[in-house]
């Protein structure tokens, strides 16, 4: 959909705006064991730690990877404004430089 990293495609799966590759690419992260979600971090790196950041770290920790100016960044500032960590990582990213 806007950028072309992990982290992108992960927020785009988040918010139903990926295609049938990505929501099925997501959804095999969240079920893989250990093993399976080191084969697939191999072929998709970026993605693997895109979903893990969210999953175990939290959104701020996630809004970083995202490209600046994605326009889901919005939805994420809507649904998760009320972190002070959230909107300061949003500051950064709401905007292309």
């Amino acid at each position: 959909m806007y950028g072309d990293s992990g982290y992108d495609r992960y927020l785009e799966f988040q918010y139903q705006h990926s295609g049938d590759f990505h929501e099925a690419l997501f959804r095999a992260i969240a079920l893989a064991d250990d093993q399976n979600l080191a084969r697939l971090e191999k072929g998709f790196p970026q993605e693997v730690h895109a979903h893990m950041a969210w999953t175990q770290f939290g959104v701020a920790p996630f809004v970083a990877g995202v490209t600046a100016g994605h326009p889901l960044l919005k939805q994420v500032l809507d649904e998760h404004g009320a972190d002070l960590a959230v909107r300061l990582a949003l500051s950064q990213k709401m905007t292309p430089p």
